[in-house]
């Protein structure tokens, strides 16, 4: 409780980065188990008291290192910009799985400049910043997971007229099947968790 108390303070008066200062100007440190204590009042404070503040917890994230829940914040945001809500795996999931499958297939939506530049976009940077979040915490599988889906939806917005996100395995494959361009049937296949099936895509363009 007086943890939050000079945490509202500080926040109040617009000081919230001496709490982040490495000379414990605010809250002095003096244990590696006092700092952890801390960062975790600090985390769970922001997120109950502060949820849409995501800038001062990004800032806590970085300052404290913890790197995989900056990169999964980063992820679930991404996510939940796209233009479809076929998204099944969570954020930090497992890094194995295939990220885009849904047994809910959305309905076609063309892709218009406008949600390219308010959503694809920007949730391409944030998986972008992820995945290097994830790497800078050695998560290379989340941090695949991350550019693989980045790639799709750079694929989606150059075919605004089909639909590329939020496919049901066998849609996936379909899209998989008439791509003519080696790259994005591979994009397609990491993507989808289609890599048994991308040496058939490939021999049916030959």
């Amino acid at each position: 409780r007086d943890l939050y108390f000079l945490f509202d303070a500080l926040i109040q008066y617009d000081r919230f980065e001496l709490l982040l200062s490495r000379d414990g100007t605010a809250v002095p440190i003096t244990s590696k188990e006092g700092e952890d204590a801390f960062q975790s009042a600090l985390v769970v404070y922001l997120q109950t008291k502060h949820p849409h503040d995501t800038e001062k917890l990004q800032l806590v994230f970085l300052r404290f290192g913890l790197f995989s829940d900056l990169a999964r914040k980063l992820e679930e945001s991404a996510l939940s910009k796209l233009p479809t809500s076929s998204y099944d795996n969570s954020p930090g999931g497992t890094p194995t799985s295939p990220p885009m499958i849904s047994s809910r297939q959305s309905p076609p939506t063309r892709i218009t400049p406008s949600t390219m530049t308010k959503s694809l976009f920007p949730a391409i940077q944030e998986l972008l910043q992820a995945a290097d979040h994830y790497a800078m915490n050695r998560s290379y599988k989340n941090a695949a997971r991350c550019i693989h889906i980045a790639s799709i939806i750079g694929l989606q917005a150059r075919m605004p007229d089909t639909q590329v996100l939020g496919l049901s395995k066998e849609k996936a494959k379909e899209l998989l099947f008439c791509q003519s361009s080696f790259k994005d049937a591979l994009l397609v296949a990491n993507a989808y968790g289609l890599g048994d099936e991308w040496p058939r895509a490939l021999f049916k363009q030959v």
